[in-house]
């Protein structure tokens, strides 16, 4: 049997948590990968393309999986490309739009989590690059509407501020008020949210880590000496008190 974490928020001074969304508080991937797998076909038939190797990678954009392909298939057919670009989106828009409003229920930990952090009355935030209607639509979905002090979302960054870069956990902490990185908690799951919390340099980095992955060196070597990362497989391994 494992015991929890213990972090003391007075100890560390701790002033805000800042949670990253999709797979932190809900976990939506198998809905997006659906969506995906539906856009990627459409556009297959649409355009009469054999795109089935072009499997979905959480974490990665969708640019990034079909880059490659466009370079190699359709060269310097610059309209063709924004064409193919343009239905798939339209498609994925589509098909990922009952996501956030129908089924992005937090999980048990997250909420547990929540309600923690609500009992010891800290400032918190949701930093996420989904847009503003998906996040919205995750909040009126589970009641949290007037929950969060701060919401950063992809409409608030340039496309070279999003996730990994720092940017986005910056922005939150200036929302709250907050002046010191050394005052919050920060919660992720993803590579690439990780990170952009890492780079941020909060007091703890929670890092949901259900398959028990290693650090990778490249992290390490930027996380800075205050930092603190933590691993777990769910947040029930987490207990803050004041």
């Amino acid at each position: 049997m494992s015991f929890p974490r213990v972090i003391s928020i007075s100890e560390h001074e701790i002033e805000a948590v800042q949670f990253d969304m999709d797979g932190s508080l809900t976990d939506t991937e198998p809905h997006f990968s659906s969506a995906y797998n539906k856009s990627r076909d459409q556009t297959a038939n649409q355009f009469g393309l054999d795109l089935n190797h072009l499997e979905h990678q959480p974490g990665v954009s969708t640019i990034k999986v079909f880059q490659p392909w466009i370079d190699e298939v359709v060269g310097d057919d610059h309209d063709l490309r924004r064409k193919i670009y343009e239905y798939f989106y339209e498609c994925f828009l589509d098909n990922r739009r009952y996501i956030f409003e129908e089924v992005a229920v937090l999980m048990d930990d997250a909420r547990r989590i929540l309600d923690q952090v609500e009992s010891l009355r800290i400032l918190r935030s949701v930093v996420t690059s989904s847009t503003r209607d998906q996040l919205a639509g995750f909040c009126r979905l589970n009641g949290l509407e007037s929950f969060f002090g701060a919401l950063v979302c992809k409409e608030d960054m340039d496309r070279e501020d999003l996730k990994p870069s720092q940017a986005p956990y910056d922005l939150g902490m200036k929302r709250l008020g907050v002046d010191n990185r050394l005052r919050c908690i920060g919660f992720e799951d993803s590579w690439s949210g990780l990170e952009s919390l890492i780079r941020f340099g909060p007091r703890f980095v929670i890092w949901k880590n259900p398959e028990g992955h290693v650090l990778p060196q490249r992290l390490k070597d930027l996380c800075l000496p205050e930092t603190e990362i933590i691993s777990v497989r769910l947040y029930d391994e987490i207990e803050m008190f004041s």
